[in-house]
C-alpha cells in the first residue's frame, strides 16, 4: 500500500512539473511577443497585433497608414478575418472608442468593422469609421479609421533596422545590403517559415528616375532578396535570390504574372516562378507585390556550366553602369550576368560567339546555332504582349556551355506591356505588328522581323499553340488569380494614392467605373489581350489577306517607334 502511495505521489508529482512546464513556457512566448511588439511600435498612436484565430496572442505587428491630406488613418492587415484574430494596442492613451465601442489595449477587434475590397468599397470610401483616441494627458484624437484585410494572400513580414532600411531606400545604385529576418505567414496568419535575409533596392526607371524627378517622395520600391542558401518560400522551388516586384507601371498588378504563367504554359526554359504576397518591412504594409525568382546563375535557378553565359541587351548606359562587366556587339550592348566575373580570355570567348551569331541572325544562316524554338517563342511573348522594353531592355540570352545552342530567356520585366499609356495609338496598336515597328533596328528581334522564314514559323507557331494557351489563360488561370489578390490590389492603391504620378493613370470615368475599382482595371486588360487575340487569329490565316497603314505616337506618350497597322483589306473596302 505504502508503495502504490508512494508510486502515486511521484505521478502527481511529475505531471504538476509539466503544467508548470508548459505554463512557464506560454508566458515566456508571450513575453517575447509583447517584447517585440513594444520594440516595434515607435511612435505609432496605435497598432495591430494579427494571428490565427483562436490563439491568445499573435506574432505580426501592424501600424497604420496616415493619410496627410485627409487625415484618415488606414490599416492594412494580413490575411482573411474569418481565420484570424486582430488585437488593437495603444499608445500613451487610455483608450480608443471606434464607433460606439470602446476598445483598451489588447482588446479583439470587432471584425464588422474590418472589410474586403468586394463588401462595398465606395461605402467604406465615403463613410469608414469614426474614431476618438483619449490619451494619457487628456489631449483627444479624432478622426476617420479604416480596418481592411488582404483576404488570401500571403503575408511576407520583414524586420531590419530602421536606419539600415532608410540607406537601402535611399541608394539608387542598389549597392547597400541591409541584414534583416523575415517571416512567412499564410492567409490564416500561421507561420510557414521564418529566417535570415539580405535585402537591396531592384530597378532602374522604376527607382532612379523617380528619385531623381520626385525627390523626398515616397513611392512603392522593388527589392532584391537573398539567403545564405536556396530556400523554398510561397510554396516556390528553392532558390538563393528573389526580387520583391512592386509593379510601379502596373496599375494592374497582372501583367507580369500573366506573361510569366504563359511562358511556363507554352513550355519555355527556366521561367522564373512567382508567388503574390502582402509585403511588411518593420511593420509598414508597403504593398502587394509579386514575389520572383531572380534570374541568376545557380542557387536553384539557371544552373549553366563553367564555360556557359547569361547574358543581358540594354540600354548602354545601363549596361555601363559602374560595377557591370560588358561587351559590345556591333550596335548592341549587353551586361554578363554569368560569369560574375569573367576573365579576359572568357570575356573575348563570349564577345566573339555573341558577334557570331547577330552577323549569323542578319544573314539569315543562324539555325544552327540557335535554340530555334526557343527564339520563336520568346518572338511571340515580346510581340504579342507588345512589351515597349523589346529589343531593348531586360532582354536575355544564355548558353549552357560554349558547345551548346543559344537560347533565347528567359523572360522578364513585362510592366510596360498590353496597352501601357506610355505606348499611347488610340487603340491602333491592337492590330499592329509590334517589333516590325520599332524605329532603332539594330536588335536581334527587329532583324527576324525581316526573316519570311522566321516570321513563317511565327505565324505556325501561334496557330497552333500560342492562341490555345492564351485563350486558356484568360478564361481560367487569370480570372482565378485576379479573384484571389482584390482586397489586396484594393489595399495596394489606397496605400499608394498619394503617391507620384509617373505616367496616366487609369481612367476611371473613361469607362465607367467607380473609383479604386479592381474588376475595371483587370477587366480593361482582359478585353485588351481578347483583342489583340482577334487579330492575330485574323492574321496568321492569311498574311496576304492584310495591307501596312503607319501610325505615329499619339501626343505626350513615350513611344520611340511608328506603329505598323495591319487593316484587313477586306474591311477596307467601302
Amino acid at each position: 500500500m505504502d508503495r502504490l502511495l508512494r508510486d502515486s505521489y511521484n505521478t502527481k508529482k511529475q505531471m504538476l512539473k509539466l503544467v508548470c512546464a508548459l505554463v512557464l513556457l506560454n508566458v515566456v512566448v508571450i513575453i517575447l511577443v509583447v517584447i517585440r511588439i513594444f520594440q516595434n511600435a515607435g511612435d505609432a498612436p496605435m497598432y495591430v497585433v494579427a494571428g490565427s484565430e483562436g490563439h491568445f496572442y499573435g506574432e505580426v505587428s501592424v501600424y497604420p497608414h496616415s493619410d496627410e491630406e485627409s487625415g484618415n488613418l488606414y490599416f492594412f492587415l494580413p490575411g482573411k478575418k474569418d481565420s484570424s484574430d486582430y488585437r488593437l494596442y495603444i499608445e500613451k492613451a487610455k483608450e480608443i472608442k471606434i464607433g460606439n465601442k470602446s476598445y483598451h489595449a489588447g482588446d479583439k477587434l470587432d471584425k464588422s468593422i474590418i472589410t474586403y475590397a468586394g463588401e462595398g468599397n465606395k461605402r467604406l470610401l465615403e463613410n469608414g469609421n469614426s474614431y476618438t483616441l483619449v490619451k494619457k494627458n487628456g489631449d483627444v484624437a479624432e478622426g476617420k479609421i479604416f480596418f481592411m484585410c488582404g483576404g488570401d494572400v500571403e503575408t511576407f513580414y520583414i524586420s531590419a533596422s530602421k536606419n539600415h532600411m532608410e540607406t537601402v531606400d535611399e541608394d539608387p545604385q542598389h549597392k547597400t545590403r541591409a541584414a534583416a529576418t523575415f517571416e512567412i505567414y499564410d492567409s490564416g496568419n500561421v507561420k510557414e517559415s521564418a529566417g535570415a535575409l539580405k535585402i537591396s533596392g531592384h530597378g532602374n526607371s522604376t527607382w532612379t528616375e523617380l528619385m531623381e524627378e520626385f525627390p523626398g517622395r515616397e513611392f512603392k520600391r522593388s527589392y532584391n532578396i537573398s539567403f545564405d542558401s536556396a530556400k523554398e518560400i510561397l510554396g516556390m522551388s528553392a532558390a538563393k535570390s528573389f526580387v520583391l516586384l512592386s509593379n510601379f507601371y502596373d496599375e494592374s498588378e497582372a501583367k507580369s504574372y500573366i506573361v510569366l504563367d504563359t511562358a511556363r504554359k507554352l513550355g519555355m526554359e527556366n521561367v522564373p516562378d512567382c508567388k503574390y504576397a502582402n509585403l511588411y518591412i518593420n511593420g509598414e504594409y508597403r504593398g502587394l507585390y509579386l514575389v520572383a525568382k531572380k534570374i541568376k546563375e545557380g542557387n536553384g535557378f539557371l544552373d549553366l556550366s563553367s564555360d556557359g553565359y547569361l547574358a543581358k541587351f540594354d540600354y548602354e548606359e545601363r549596361v555601363k553602369a559602374d560595377g557591370n562587366v560588358f561587351t559590345q556587339i556591333n550596335n548592341n550592348f549587353a551586361e554578363i550576368v554569368y560569369p560574375g566575373k569573367p576573365s579576359s580570355k572568357e570575356l573575348e570567348d563570349i564577345t566573339n560567339d555573341l558577334t557570331t551569331l547577330e552577323n549569323a541572325i542578319s544573314s539569315g544562316e543562324f539555325t544552327n546555332l540557335v535554340d530555334e524554338e526557343s527564339f520563336v517563342k520568346f518572338y511571340l511573348i515580346q510581340e504579342f504582349f507588345e512589351n515597349g522594353d523589346a529589343d531593348r531592355a531586360s532582354q536575355y540570352v544564355y548558353k549552357a556551355g560554349m558547345d551548346n545552342k543559344l537560347i533565347a530567356g528567359p523572360v522578364w520585366d513585362f510592366d510596360l506591356t498590353m496597352g501601357h499609356p506610355w505606348f499611347s495609338y488610340d487603340g491602333a496598336e491592337i492590330n499592329a505588328l509590334w517589333i516590325k515597328g520599332l524605329v532603332d533596328e539594330k536588335g536581334w528581334l527587329r532583324q527576324l522581323s525581316n526573316d519570311d522564314a522566321f516570321m513563317g514559323k511565327i505565324c505556325r507557331y501561334y496557330r497552333d499553340y500560342f492562341s490555345d494557351v492564351i485563350e486558356k489563360e484568360m478564361d481560367s488561370t487569370f480570372p482565378l488569380v485576379m479573384y484571389k489578390i482584390e482586397s489586396s490590389f484594393y489595399m495596394d492603391m489606397i496605400r499608394y494614392e498619394r503617391g507620384p504620378e509617373y505616367y496616366d493613370k487609369f481612367d476611371y470615368a473613361k469607362y465607367g467605373y467607380d473609383r479604386f475599382d479592381s474588376l475595371g482595371i483587370i477587366g480593361e486588360t482582359k478585353n485588351w489581350v481578347m483583342a489583340r487575340k482577334s487579330f492575330w487569329d485574323g492574321y496568321v490565316k492569311n498574311p496576304d489577306e492584310y495591307e501596312v497603314f503607319i501610325t505615329e505616337p499619339g501626343k505626350g506618350t513615350k513611344s520611340i517607334r511608328s506603329l505598323i497597322v495591319m487593316k484587313n483589306k477586306r474591311e477596307n473596302i467601302k
